[in-house]
């Protein structure tokens, strides 16, 4: 049994991985507010609604040889297994306002109870498909009488700041989450915004007068934070009216007018229509065969592919860089209720990388999980030649990742490619048909093969080992 790395930070538990067990400790220090927690009721109350993730507590006995007989550790749980860990510098807008209407909704939960959660992070939360759930029961304490919620600037740093950043200025806040794990904070976010935006909806609230606030009392000592939490100002009456504002600022947010060219690829795309349904057939064919318990669609655009996929994979990875793409499959995965298609944005020649302390804090993409199919379909062009990856590893990383590919090649004839090299020299001579073959089949079995009817496009289903 591992300790989950990213779990270290809260000293009232630690969080292990055995197999596709998730097993969480509950130490001396927070037993109290556990053993509060589990008499209120919420533990059942949260999962028939739906907001924290499966959880049962387990017998202590069973794991004394593993924390051993002088360990702090006073319960234990299990929890049900998220089948991908996804972050939020990997979620697109909509998923990251999902994720803080979840977060919200559940703290409102915890309030009728007198409960509140002592932090706000984005962390806390892991999608089910299109589902946001809480997986952290241990954040969830009884509230003191007197003290402001204290997750709130946390629940702006990760969550509200970076939706403001993107639905009020169009600026993708990924890389930025991606940058700092503590998110954007209130000096940045303030520097984001001239006193133009104080009368966008939240901003002289929660960017201006926070700011403010931070400024005045940075420096304040124990004993006026005492009078504050003294004075009877706070109460848990005002905290869930914020929260009640918070909610509907939140909901009130869109990204609708931030487009890309890539978002309507698929319905105006240079296929014949025989071409794409050839395509989805071979698709369809290649994955009803194996029947991938995870399959990755690396580039998926809109996800047409992945939702292909999804009826005969247990559950889908569909990556694309391009954020608009992305919440426009995300919204469709919701409206259709498919809920084994998970959708991030990220770039896969710059995917995420292992962060945090002693880089373990946050795992790699690529060192998350293993696949079991990958689709790689109309992406080695933009690798090649659009960001000059060699097509030997672009090959060599495909077929080591996975098993079973689906793999479409587009030749230097094909109207794209030709758009891409416009502005290029020439230089891509191993980009080939040839060549192509050549690296497959050093170590694996060409199953099929499918030509399209244009003759620039041609589809590959390869497994290892056959």
């Amino acid at each position: 049994m591992e300790r989950v790395p990213g779990s270290f930070r809260d000293p009232s538990g630690s969080v292990y991985q055995q197999g596709d067990c998730i097993i969480r400790s509950i130490t001396s220090l927070g037993q109290k507010e556990w053993q509060q927690f589990l008499s209120s009721g919420l533990l059942d109350t949260l999962q028939e609604r739906a907001l924290l993730q499966h959880t049962q507590r387990v017998p202590l006995d069973l794991f004394l040889d593993v924390f051993g007989s002088d360990s702090d550790v006073v319960d234990v749980v299990e929890h049900r297994r998220i089948p991908f860990i996804s972050y939020p510098y990997e979620w697109s807008f909509e998923m990251l306002k999902d994720a803080a209407l979840a977060h919200l909704q559940l703290l409102q939960q915890c309030i009728q109870k007198a409960f509140v959660t002592k932090d706000g992070t984005s962390y806390n939360i892991q999608f089910l498909g299109t589902r946001p759930i809480f997986i952290d029961p241990l954040s969830i304490i009884p509230y003191q009488t007197g003290t402001p919620w204290l997750g709130y600037r946390q629940f702006c740093q990760l969550f509200l700041f970076p939706l403001f950043l993107y639905a009020y200025k169009g600026i993708p806040f990924q890389p930025i989450l991606r940058g700092d794990l503590e998110g954007i904070s209130i000096p940045l976010a303030r520097k984001f915004f001239s006193v133009g935006d104080v009368f966008k909806h939240g901003i002289l609230m929660h960017v201006f007068v926070q700011s403010l606030f931070d400024r005045t009392f940075s420096g304040s000592t124990d004993q006026t934070k005492q009078r504050i939490t003294s004075s009877g100002f706070i109460r848990l009456e005002i905290i869930q009216r914020n929260v009640e504002s918070l909610q509907r600022l939140v909901g009130s947010l869109s990204g609708s007018s931030c487009s890309s060219s890539w978002e309507g690829y698929q319905d105006c795309n240079s296929y014949k229509e025989k071409d794409r349904l050839l395509k989805r057939e071979f698709v369809e064919r290649a994955v009803k065969l194996v029947q991938p318990p995870l399959l990755y669609d690396l580039g998926c655009n809109t996800g047409e592919y992945s939702i292909i996929a999804s009826r005969f994979a247990k559950y889908v990875v569909a990556i694309d860089e391009d954020q608009p793409s992305i919440d426009r499959l995300y919204r469709e995965l919701k409206a259709r209720s498919l809920g084994n298609i998970l959708p991030l944005v990220m770039n896969i020649v710059n995917p995420s990388p292992n962060q945090g302390w002693k880089l373990k804090e946050r795992g790699s993409f690529l060192s998350r999980e293993s696949p079991d199919m990958v689709l790689c379909l109309a992406l080695a062009h933009h690798m090649v030649i659009g960001n000059n990856i060699p097509l030997d590893d672009v090959v060599n990383w495909i077929v080591e990742y996975s098993s079973n590919i689906v793999f479409e090649f587009v030749t230097k004839d094909d109207p794209m490619v030709r758009r891409l090299l416009l502005n290029k020299d020439d230089t891509y001579r191993e980009y080939t048909t040839e060549r192509l073959e050549h690296l497959f089949r050093k170590s694996c079995h060409i199953q099929e093969r499918k030509v399209l009817s244009g003759g620039t496009r041609i589809l590959y289903f390869l497994r290892k080992g056959i």
